[in-house]
Protein backbone atom coordinates (compact mmCIF):
# COMPACT_ATOMS: atom_id res chain seq x y z
CA UNK A 1 0.00 0.00 0.00
CA UNK A 2 1.34 3.42 -0.89
CA UNK A 3 1.61 6.18 1.65
CA UNK A 4 -0.35 9.30 0.56
CA UNK A 5 2.81 11.38 0.81
CA UNK A 6 4.50 9.31 -1.94
CA UNK A 7 1.64 8.95 -4.41
CA UNK A 8 2.96 11.68 -6.69
CA UNK A 9 6.58 10.53 -6.55
CA UNK A 10 6.26 6.93 -7.74
CA UNK A 11 6.97 6.17 -11.40
CA UNK A 12 7.59 3.15 -13.58
CA UNK A 13 10.95 2.09 -14.97
CA UNK A 14 11.29 0.94 -18.62
CA UNK A 15 10.98 -2.62 -17.27
CA UNK A 16 7.58 -1.78 -15.77
CA UNK A 17 8.87 -1.98 -12.22
CA UNK A 18 7.51 0.66 -9.85
CA UNK A 19 10.26 3.05 -8.76
CA UNK A 20 10.22 5.44 -5.86
CA UNK A 21 11.60 8.92 -6.16
CA UNK A 22 15.37 8.68 -6.08
CA UNK A 23 17.26 10.90 -3.65
CA UNK A 24 19.11 12.49 -6.57
CA UNK A 25 17.50 15.09 -8.79
CA UNK A 26 16.95 15.22 -12.54
CA UNK A 27 20.10 17.28 -13.10
CA UNK A 28 22.19 14.78 -11.16
CA UNK A 29 20.62 11.86 -13.08
CA UNK A 30 21.64 13.57 -16.33
CA UNK A 31 25.17 13.94 -15.00
CA UNK A 32 25.27 10.21 -14.16
CA UNK A 33 23.94 9.44 -17.66
CA UNK A 34 26.80 11.51 -19.10
CA UNK A 35 29.33 9.53 -17.06
CA UNK A 36 27.92 6.25 -18.34
CA UNK A 37 27.64 7.44 -21.94
CA UNK A 38 31.21 8.76 -22.10
CA UNK A 39 32.73 6.04 -19.83
CA UNK A 40 34.28 8.83 -17.77
CA UNK A 41 33.89 9.92 -14.16
CA UNK A 42 33.32 13.45 -12.86
CA UNK A 43 37.07 14.21 -13.08
CA UNK A 44 37.14 13.14 -16.76
CA UNK A 45 39.13 9.95 -16.13
CA UNK A 46 38.31 6.92 -18.26
CA UNK A 47 36.36 4.33 -16.27
CA UNK A 48 34.99 0.84 -16.94
CA UNK A 49 31.81 1.22 -14.90
CA UNK A 50 30.70 -1.46 -12.49
CA UNK A 51 27.83 -1.13 -10.05
CA UNK A 52 30.09 -0.70 -6.97
CA UNK A 53 32.18 1.94 -8.79
CA UNK A 54 29.06 3.85 -9.80
CA UNK A 55 27.67 3.65 -6.25
CA UNK A 56 30.93 5.08 -4.90
CA UNK A 57 31.03 7.85 -7.53
CA UNK A 58 27.45 8.89 -6.74
CA UNK A 59 28.21 8.92 -3.03
CA UNK A 60 31.40 10.97 -3.37
CA UNK A 61 29.98 13.41 -5.94
CA UNK A 62 26.48 13.97 -4.56
CA UNK A 63 26.77 12.79 -0.95
CA UNK A 64 23.94 10.30 -1.47
CA UNK A 65 24.34 6.63 -0.62
CA UNK A 66 22.39 4.35 -2.95
CA UNK A 67 22.12 0.60 -2.54
CA UNK A 68 22.77 -1.89 -5.34
CA UNK A 69 19.11 -2.23 -6.28
CA UNK A 70 18.51 1.51 -6.33
CA UNK A 71 21.67 2.08 -8.41
CA UNK A 72 20.69 -0.68 -10.84
CA UNK A 73 17.18 0.79 -11.13
CA UNK A 74 18.72 4.18 -11.86
CA UNK A 75 20.97 2.70 -14.58
CA UNK A 76 18.00 0.95 -16.18
CA UNK A 77 15.86 4.09 -15.87
CA UNK A 78 18.55 6.03 -17.77
CA UNK A 79 18.30 3.46 -20.58
CA UNK A 80 21.53 1.54 -20.07
CA UNK A 81 21.92 -2.24 -20.01
CA UNK A 82 24.41 -4.74 -18.69
CA UNK A 83 26.84 -6.02 -21.31
CA UNK A 84 28.27 -9.50 -20.91
CA UNK A 85 30.40 -11.49 -23.34
CA UNK A 86 28.99 -14.59 -24.99
CA UNK A 87 29.98 -17.74 -23.10
CA UNK A 88 32.50 -20.14 -24.58
CA UNK A 89 33.94 -23.34 -23.20
CA UNK A 90 37.54 -23.19 -21.98
CA UNK A 91 38.46 -26.44 -23.78
CA UNK A 92 36.61 -25.71 -27.02
CA UNK A 93 38.41 -26.77 -30.21
CA UNK A 94 37.88 -23.98 -32.74
CA UNK A 95 39.18 -26.08 -35.68
CA UNK A 96 36.84 -28.96 -34.88
CA UNK A 97 33.91 -26.54 -34.70
CA UNK A 98 34.77 -25.04 -38.10
CA UNK A 99 35.12 -28.47 -39.74
CA UNK A 100 31.75 -29.53 -38.30
CA UNK A 101 29.90 -26.60 -39.87
CA UNK A 102 28.03 -27.25 -43.11
CA UNK A 103 29.71 -25.57 -46.04
CA UNK A 104 27.56 -24.19 -48.92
Amino acid sequence: MLCPCTLGTARRAPTGKLLWATPIGAEQRQQVAGWLEESRNSQGESVFWTLPKLMLAIETEFGVSLGKTATWDLVRYLGFRQKTPRPHHAKADKQAQESFKKKP
